[in-house]
């Protein structure tokens, strides 16, 4: 008889999805890190906590403009490799600053540049990234992954039941878009 149990079923069994799930993951930690060392940064520069309000309004414009373009650009290209350009484009901007810092060439308008520049990567990538960890996953540790998910969780449990009441009606094999 076999298990039913929770681990038997959670998505951290197939190794693309604990791949993907680490890198994420990384990822994440590392942008949070450039975020606060580039306000901390600002405020070593200029001794101002509203350069620091300014860096963060220049990251938070272009996020709100491009990622309404960037689930169009999600749904159109390959996700795979536009998460590649925009991981890749996340690392120049940082290996840039790490070497205007330890030149000493760093000034607050590098900082204001840098930042945009980690917008739109952000940006970018966001929508590909949502809709990988949503739909790259088998229907049925789609509702075993509410914690691993966060909020998509429990959208993708209310979707899947729906889904079952309506009868299916096309191809099964089909990967949705989000």
């Amino acid at each position: 008889m076999p298990q039913n149990n929770r681990f038997s079923r959670s998505p951290f069994r197939h190794r693309d999805f604990r791949i993907f799930w680490a890198g994420s993951f990384f990822s994440s930690i590392g942008t949070q890190f450039t975020t606060v060392a580039m306000a901390w940064q600002i405020y070593e520069l200029t001794n101002s906590p509203f350069q620091i309000g300014l860096l963060g309004l220049a990251r938070a414009l272009p996020q709100m403009v491009l990622l309404l373009f960037a689930g169009l650009l999600a749904d159109a290209v390959n996700r795979r490799k536009l998460m590649i350009c925009t991981q890749s484009g996340l690392c120049c901007v940082s290996a840039a600053l790490a070497i205007l810092t330890f030149s000493g060439k760093a000034s607050p308008h590098m900082l204001y540049i840098a930042t945009v520049f980690l917008a739109v990567c952000t940006s970018m990538e966001q929508p590909s990234r949502d809709c990988m960890q949503c739909w790259e996953r088998p229907l049925r540790l789609r509702e075993a992954t509410p914690g691993i998910a966060g909020c998509y969780g429990r959208v993708i449990r209310k979707s899947s039941k729906a889904k079952r009441a309506v009868p299916d009606s096309g191809d099964a094999t089909k990967t949705p878009t989000c």
